[in-house]
């Protein structure tokens, strides 16, 4: 924030884009995403579909008795990854989407083992995220990978050659089924190799068994590939509350200075609200939707494919003052309201509610007072908002 108080380029960048991006692809607004937005901005604004970041993302295949690794699409829809598990008694068994994909997963991951190795590990602290670089070399007496170094990075490798990401299986909470979960290696969809083991100290291991049996790793022509119609969903994902109300927090007050003017939220009155969304320091202030003034949104309206944002004054604990409350429902789950200042009974901007309504699947954004909404949800035949 600059000496005034408002959020500029660098607060949104530094501070705001690693909350909002846990927001979006890590949270329960991250699942209702992927259901309900057909697409959303990538880099540089071009086009992309929406994802969730996962700890772990497991589809149990009934056919073959073992936990997938794969990735949730827009629509809630699974696909699994290619994949080679080592079963029980030394195995390997391919798990792949089609003939194609399966050999160009194979056939990238016996160039990648067929020379030295770094081995790579995401470790997260908080918001905060390195990378564990270990380097393997290859010992052609014992035939095994031997780790000749390691490093942390704040960054992760820029290439992909040579590079093999770790990451830790874990038997999921709600499985229910007798699948095994075994180790693997799979490659994601935007195209990195993970080794995926129970205990990250055989990562090595696995990758030597399959250097030394370059024969197994084959896909045959008559390869099926895998249906998951009848295939259950594992996903671990970390939240956390405080992310989300700091993003709803500071969306709050940027519609706030977006309505009334960047002068507005400049007030002091702003200030603790606007310290919890930089810091996180303190807390705001929830407040029960049923004592919001436009409270009747609740439930009288299925607005569709939108975002709502109420922007109104609620009541407070003396006849001095009022709340600016911010009401909101993201992708048509439950309302939330947040106190985002005290201000003087008589301040101008609070004398009617303001809603605004998100189409995020086309784009677009509207404003009205409650009594303009009124009118449109009656013409369209929707009821009374």
């Amino acid at each position: 924030m600059d000496a005034q108080g408002l959020c500029l380029r660098d607060c949104n960048t530094t501070i705001f884009s690693k909350l909002e991006a846990k927001f979006l692809r890590s949270s329960p607004v991250a699942i209702a995403r992927l259901f309900r937005q057909k697409a959303t901005r990538g880099r540089g604004g071009k086009p992309s579909v929406p994802s969730v970041n996962t700890g772990q993302s497991l589809l149990d295949d009934p056919t073959s008795g073992v936990f997938l690794n794969q990735e949730l699409g827009q629509g809630f829809v699974a696909a699994v990854l290619p994949q080679l598990v080592l079963q029980t008694g030394g195995t390997l068994t391919a798990h792949l989407p089609d003939v194609a994909t399966g050999r160009s997963f194979l056939s990238l991951l016996k160039s990648t083992i067929s020379g030295d190795l770094v081995l790579v590990r995401k470790v997260k602290a908080g918001l905060e995220v390195a990378y564990e670089q270990t380097e393997l070399k290859w010992d052609a007496v014992t035939e095994e990978y031997v780790e000749s170094g390691m490093q942390t990075s704040a960054k992760a490798p820029k290439t992909t050659d040579g590079i093999i990401w770790v990451e830790q299986l874990l038997m999921p909470e709600t499985a229910h089924s007798a699948s095994r979960l075994t180790p693997r290696v799979y490659r994601r969809k935007q195209g990195q190799l993970v080794c995926a083991v129970v205990d990250l100290q055989d990562a090595p291991r696995v990758l030597a068994l399959l250097r030394r049996n370059p024969n197994a790793i084959v896909v045959p022509d008559d390869a099926t590939p895998i249906a998951v119609e009848d295939a259950g969903v594992h996903l671990k994902i970390s939240m956390s509350i405080e992310v989300h109300d700091r993003v709803l927090t500071k969306i709050g007050i940027n519609l706030a200075a977006h309505l009334f003017g960047a002068d507005f939220v400049r007030r002091p009155e702003f200030s603790a609200a606007k310290n919890y969304a930089l810091t996180g320091e303190g807390n705001i202030l929830k407040i029960s939707a049923e004592k919001h003034p436009a409270n009747k949104l609740q439930g009288a309206v299925d607005f569709g494919d939108v975002h709502v944002f109420c922007i109104a004054a609620a009541n407070s604990d003396n006849d001095e003052t009022k709340i600016l409350a911010l009401m909101v429902q993201l992708y048509g789950g439950a309302f939330e309201t947040f106190a985002l200042a005290k201000l003087p009974k008589e301040t101008r901007e609070l004398q009617e509610p303001l809603v605004i309504i998100v189409a995020y699947n086309e784009n677009c954004i509207d404003k009205f007072t409650m009594s303009e909404l009124h009118a449109v949800a009656e013409a369209d035949g929707l009821g009374t908002a």
